[in-house]
């Protein structure tokens, strides 16, 4: 999960394979966490 945080918080290009993997891992926490990254406007994860 920090890596994820740490990946939106740069913009990184690779946070959306880092996503993928998060919901093909199924742990519900991850699953509820990538989700939560990808509803965040951009902007927001540079805050």
């Amino acid at each position: 999960m920090a890596a994820l945080d740490a990946l939106s918080a740069v913009n990184s290009p690779l946070l959306p394979s880092y996503l993928d993997l998060a919901q093909r891992d199924g742990r519900q926490y991850l699953v509820n966490f990538a989700n939560s990254l990808r509803a965040k406007p951009a902007s927001e994860g540079s805050e």
